[in-house]
């Protein structure tokens, strides 16, 4: 592993995508009927889940080099976004997509 992967501030970045995550449902479910809104909040969704994905491999990554980085603000966000990564991905698979 890379030495230098403590200045990444992985924390701030998965819960920006959390939030964009987050919102993009609460439009899905609040318009549920509304084809136009619908598009849109699937997309979003998918783009927060794209920004998601890559921070939350690096969080992981720098808390597995560096056990000075383990503090439980970094563990959290990283066990949030793995979570949420994990129930999309349940979700998908069993919609059978």
């Amino acid at each position: 592993m890379p030495a230098n992967l403590r200045p990444v501030p992985t924390s701030p970045l998965i819960l920006l995508a959390l939030g964009i995550c987050a919102v993009s449902l609460a439009v899905l479910f609040s318009f549920p009927t509304d084809p136009t809104v619908w598009r849109a909040a699937t997309w979003t969704l998918l783009g927060g889940l794209a920004i998601l994905l890559p921070f939350v491999v690096l969080a992981g990554c720098v808390l597995a080099a560096n056990p000075r980085e383990r503090t439980w603000s970094r563990i959290g966000t990283f066990v949030l976004g793995l979570a949420t990564l994990l129930a999309c991905w349940i979700i998908v698979w069993m919609a059978g997509a």
